[in-house]
């Protein structure tokens, strides 16, 4: 899979309730305002919202998908990984909560393992999501910034958020914004060798708590700083930052 599946989908499938109120509604929601289209519902009552038609399986989608955004219980997220495998879905963005940060690392292995197994890459769990505004893709809660050339990567939702905010309300334009929450699969790593070839980002930001290893991390930041710049924002360098970070990741 190419992380290019994140960015640029043919097609998203929201796996999740879309009941009023709840987060999939919000998203999908989110995702029409910002012009995306080629939206669908994923749940076991195969209910949609809007105008979004709605299925009780990843597979049974007649359209090309190649992203799934997950707010399904922690339970329920194997099996999810497993259907998107099965209807050929290469990426997903994993929303749900209550793995690795909250000390559940025994149900984050095991959706690793699924993944792997079903071919399935992913960014999450417990993310924010993310932002495409070349491609009007804004699967996220976050405010939605005018189009830029910044991209921004961030382990933190919360810090992601404020920046988004932050970027709308002084017109500051974003590329390409991504919160990647535990790491589990797809990390800062990862989203550096890809923007240093996006011909679509100018300047590269980067929010960081951990690094999931240290030389990889300086040689990706080497290599994308040869084709533009690369701000980081390192958390937890102080005692009080370093209690502020251990409460946020697992």
């Amino acid at each position: 899979m190419s992380i290019e599946n994140l960015f640029y989908p043919s097609g998203v499938a929201l796996i999740g309730s879309t009941s009023e109120g709840k987060l999939g509604y919000e998203l999908i929601r989110q995702m029409l305002d910002g012009g995306y289209e080629h939206v669908f519902a994923v749940n076991p009552k195969a209910q949609g919202v809007f105008e979004v038609p709605g299925y009780d399986a990843v597979a049974k989608i007649e359209q090309s998908v190649d992203l799934a955004v997950i707010v399904s219980p922690p339970f329920t997220v194997p099996d999810v990984l497993a259907d998107c495998g099965q209807a050929g879905v290469e990426a997903a963005m994993i929303i749900t909560a209550g793995f690795s940060e909250v000390g559940n690392t025994a149900a984050e292995e095991e959706i690793k393992q699924v993944a792997a197994q079903s071919g399935v890459r992913f960014i999450g769990p417990n993310c924010a999501g993310i932002i495409n505004t070349a491609h009007n893709l804004y699967p996220t809660l976050e405010s939605r910034p005018p189009a830029g050339r910044v991209s921004f990567i961030a382990q933190s939702g919360a810090v992601g958020g404020v920046v988004m905010a932050w970027a709308k309300e002084f017109d500051l334009g974003i590329s390409k914004f991504v919160s990647y929450g535990n790491g589990a699969d797809l990390n800062e790593v990862d989203f550096l060798h890809y923007l240093a070839d996006d011909p679509e980002t100018k300047v590269v930001a980067l929010y960081i708590e951990s690094v999931s290893g240290g030389r990889e991390f300086m040689q990706a930041v080497r290599e994308c700083t040869a084709h533009k710049p690369v701000v980081v924002i390192k958390a937890g360098r102080t005692q009080s930052g370093r209690r502020a970070t251990l409460s946020h990741t697992g």
